[in-house]
C-alpha cells in the first residue's frame, strides 16, 4: 500500500456515522470463530462486546472507529499496519452489510445498505485506490436507497 493523504470528504463522511465512547480498539479480529485465537493467544472472548453484537449498526460503528486508527498509522509511516486496519475495516462494513441481511424493516436495512456501500466505495477509492471497486460500491449503494446524495456525487467522479 502506497502513502495516500485521506482528504476531507473520506473523512467526513465516516465522522457522520461514528458513535465513541462505548468500546476499546482491542486488537483481536471481529471475525474470529469461535475456538479461533490470534497471534498473541486471544480468542473470541478477548474481543468487545460490540464487535460480537448481531447489531450491523455496531460494525458499521466499529468500522468508523477503525478508520481512525488506520489513518493515524498511515501518516504516521505504519503502511503495512494500516493497510492491515482498513482490511479490517473493509471486513466490518461487509460483515454490517451481511447482517442487516436479517433486519425486518425494510427501510433501515435499505440505509444500512446503502451506507456500508457507500463508505466501502470510499476505501476502495480513497485508500485502496480501486476505481473499479468504488464505482461498484457507489452504485450498491444506490440501488439500496436512490436517495444517498454521497453515492450519486461520489459516481460523478466516473464521468
Amino acid at each position: 500500500m502506497r502513502a495516500v493523504r485521506l482528504g476531507s470528504v473520506s473523512t467526513a463522511v465516516f465522522v457522520v456515522s461514528v458513535t465513541l465512547g462505548f468500546m476499546s480498539l482491542g486488537e483481536p479480529s471481529p471475525c474470529m470463530a469461535e475456538g479461533e485465537t490470534d497471534e498473541e493467544g486471544h480468542g473470541p472472548s478477548a474481543r468487545t462486546s460490540v464487535v460480537t453484537s448481531q447489531d450491523p449498526s455496531a460494525h458499521l460503528n466499529y468500522a468508523s472507529i477503525l478508520f481512525y486508527k488506520g489513518r493515524r498509522l498511515l501518516q504516521s509511516g505504519d503502511h503495512e499496519g494500516s493497510e492491515a486496519v482498513f482490511k479490517e475495516v473493509e471486513q466490518e462494513l461487509l460483515l454490517a452489510a451481511r447482517l442487516s441481511d436479517n433486519d425486518t424493516e425494510d427501510l433501515r436495512r435499505r440505509l444500512l445498505k446503502s451506507q456500508c456501500a457507500f463508505l466501502l466505495g470510499d476505501v476502495y477509492l480513497f485508500v485502496f485506490k480501486d476505481r473499479q471497486k468504488a464505482k461498484a460500491a457507489y452504485q450498491d449503494s444506490l440501488g439500496h436507497f436512490p436517495e444517498h446524495d454521497g453515492a450519486r456525487e461520489a459516481l460523478k467522479r466516473f464521468e
